[in-house]
């Protein structure tokens, strides 16, 4: 299992939560970094902040005076001095919105201050969107996202041992053997959508399919049938609902952090290769490895399945080995992710066709 396989699920889950209802480009307070990150309506950069005004002459007549960073008309002190038709005193102009709080459901204040109806995201809420000149609550956009490890291992004939292709049957990278492998069995499950239910959305984050390094590979984004290739973003990102799973289908643990500290502990079932070219390391033994990609992460993944959880989003972990002797440090983070099975490791274990899809049954109707 490679370590930013959930760190970028984590990423494209994440929804954006600025406050889009009037604009600024930084956040409601207008605190900012760089003037590049300031629009209308505050679009100079000053003292950390994006304002509307830093001088009188940045005014309008309508509005002619610049004080703290904002334009003030000279109309009214306080909603007192307003009529019924624009109750509210804005920066010292009479207003019938200041916001889009003071506006009809759907509706957005306009920077004349007016209610009326929307033209672009940017201007509703957040977690709104703009339909047919409405503001309305943004849908999760995807119900359930599959994480699924496509590293060379998952090459290794399935534990079911039946099924149509070729498999590698010792792990050596060669497909000796006749059967499923494990990515076989992956595959057939995921095309089979009988476990999915009507109009469910389905998000799928693949690792190992592109790059130079076999083992550890860069990922690829995929979307449910239906879903035209423009709209992967918005399928993927700001997906995150309170019924979003994450399903994490893998061989083995967290691994492949170039970056990682030695001595750590070898996360390959094959054993990893010694930094003095001497014996190698064995499966969950610890010593000084040749590479920090072998070395076990579960950290990572226990780190990005909380910040999942803290989202709402729970995740679950299947392992393809119908075993747990494989993924040292997974239980850890199926027991962060909760979405735990029955067996004491908290892993749904599926090492066959048949297994893996009650698993992946179980997991999108548990409770």
């Amino acid at each position: 299992m490679r370590r930013w396989m959930l760190a970028l699920c984590v990423s494209l889950l994440a929804a954006c939560d600025s406050s889009n209802g009037g604009g600024g480009g930084a956040g409601d307070d207008g605190r900012c970094v760089t003037q590049d990150e300031c629009s209308l309506p505050t679009p100079l950069f000053a003292e950390g902040r994006c304002v509307a005004c830093t001088e009188t002459a940045h005014c309008t007549a309508e509005r002619p005076f610049c004080l703290e960073g904002a334009c003030w008309g000279r109309d009214c002190q306080d909603d007192a001095g307003c009529s019924e038709e624009k109750p509210i005193c804005d920066l010292g102009i009479c207003v019938a919105c200041a916001g889009n709080r003071d506006c009809d459901a759907g509706e957005v204040c306009s920077a004349a201050g007016s209610c009326g109806p929307c033209t672009a995201d940017g201007q509703c809420d957040a977690g709104q969107i703009c339909e047919g000149g409405s503001c309305v609550e943004m849908q999760p956009l995807a119900d359930v996202v599959f994480v699924v490890d496509r590293s060379g291992s998952m090459q290794i004939c399935a534990a079911g041992g039946a099924g149509e292709g070729s498999c590698d049957s010792d792990g050596d990278g060669s497909l000796d053997a006749t059967g499923a492998s494990r990515w076989g069995v992956v595959r057939a499950v995921l095309a089979d959508t009988s476990w999915m239910a009507p109009a469910q959305k389905v998000g799928l984050v693949v690792a190992g399919v592109g790059g130079d390094d076999a083992s550890c590979g860069a990922p690829a984004l995929f979307v449910s049938p239906g879903s035209s290739p423009d709209a992967l973003a918005a399928e993927l990102l700001g997906a995150a609902g309170s019924e979003t799973r994450v399903v994490l289908v893998t061989d083995g643990p967290m691994n492949c952090n170039v970056d990682h500290a030695m001595p750590c502990t070898c996360a390959s079932e094959y054993g990893c290769p010694s930094a003095d070219g001497g014996a190698p390391i064995a499966f969950r033994e610890e010593g000084n490895l040749l590479d920090g990609r072998f070395c076990l992460d579960a950290d990572a993944g226990v780190e990005a399945v909380q910040q999942l959880r803290a989202g709402g989003v729970r995740t679950a972990v299947v392992s393809v080995t119908a075993t747990d002797d494989a993924l040292a440090g997974m239980g850890w983070v199926a027991a962060a992710g909760g979405l735990v099975s029955g067996h004491p490791s908290g892993i749904h274990l599926a090492g066959d066709e048949a297994s893996l899809l009650q698993a992946v049954q179980d997991v999108l109707s548990a409770e």
